[in-house]
Formats: structure tokens, C-alpha cells, sequence
């Protein structure tokens, strides 16, 4: 009895049955995702510690002569425009001033598994810095000209 009942449905054409399974699958793969996100973000507890590159010039420090200590101060570097180096958007940039990326001269010296850590525990997904810190070897030199031959041939950062 009941498989006419069903096979008379059928018929009918009364696929309605169909519809709430796709948004009741949907909903579901929805708050899958949303859990998923939420345990990577809770479990990314790699803290970066912010690059310290070694002084250009070593500083003497005072001797025991007099009783008053000598204070060195040391030149602020003023942090560059990051977002020229094709690849680096907005929240790219932030994450790595934040990280104590300030100069292209930084970034060039950073292996781009350690510029791809910075922006994962920034929570900035940026899938290929490759060519990052060769971009920022030609800007910290200056020359422009080589920079934007080689973003030319770049797309979205990646060699094309």
C-alpha cells in the first residue's frame, strides 16, 4: 500500500522531497565550512616574532670612565609602501608592518616561507609571495625600471 502511495507520488511529479534535500545539504556543507574555519583559526597559535636584521654599523658602548651613560640613538627607518611589489594588497601590507616588515630592504631578505607564516598568523590568505623578496630586492636598489619589467611579466605575483 504504501509503495503506491509513493509510486502514485512519483507521477505526479512532486519533487518538492528534492528541494528540501539540496537546502538541507546546502545549510548543512554551510555550517561545516564555518566550523572548519573557526577550529583553524582557534588552532593557528604560531606566533611570529618580528625580523630584527643586525645593525649596519656597530656602536661602541661607553666605558667605565665617566658616570654618565651615553644614549645612541638609532635612525628610525621610515616604514616604505609595501603595496608597490605586486601581490601585497592593503591587509597584506598591515600584517607585515605589524610583523616588523617596514623596508623593502626587510622583505628582500626574508625566505618567502617566512613572509607566507607572517600572513597566515595574520590571518591573511595570500597563496604565492614567491617573488616578493625579489620585487623588493629591485625596489630597495631603486631600480624601478627592472621592477616594473619584472611585474610584467607577473600576474597577481606569480611568473606567468
Amino acid at each position: 500500500m504504501v509503495f503506491k502511495r509513493w509510486v502514485f507520488a512519483a507521477g505526479k511529479k512532486d519533487r518538492s522531497w528534492f528541494w528540501w534535500g539540496i537546502n538541507i545539504g546546502v545549510l548543512i556543507a554551510l555550517g561545516l565550512w564555518w566550523w572548519l574555519d573557526r577550529q583553524s583559526k582557534a588552532n593557528a597559535t604560531v606566533k611570529v616574532q618580528p625580523l630584527v636584521l643586525p645593525p649596519d654599523e656597530e656602536f661602541e658602548t661607553p666605558g667605565e670612565q665617566g658616570s654618565t651613560s651615553q644614549v645612541v640613538e638609532a635612525a628610525v627607518e621610515e616604514p616604505d609602501d609595501l603595496k608597490i611589489i605586486e601581490g601585497i594588497g592593503p591587509r597584506s601590507a598591515q600584517a607585515l608592518l605589524e610583523a616588523g616588515v617596514l623596508t623593502f630592504k626587510t622583505l628582500a631578505a626574508m625566505e618567502a616561507d617566512a613572509i607566507q607564516a607572517v600572513l597566515r598568523a595574520a590571518g591573511v590568505r595570500v597563496p604565492y609571495p614567491e617573488t616578493w623578496p625579489e620585487q623588493a630586492t629591485l625596489a630597495a636598489a631603486g631600480d624601478w625600471d627592472a621592477l616594473k619589467e619584472l611585474q610584467g611579466s607577473l600576474k597577481g605575483g606569480r611568473r606567468a
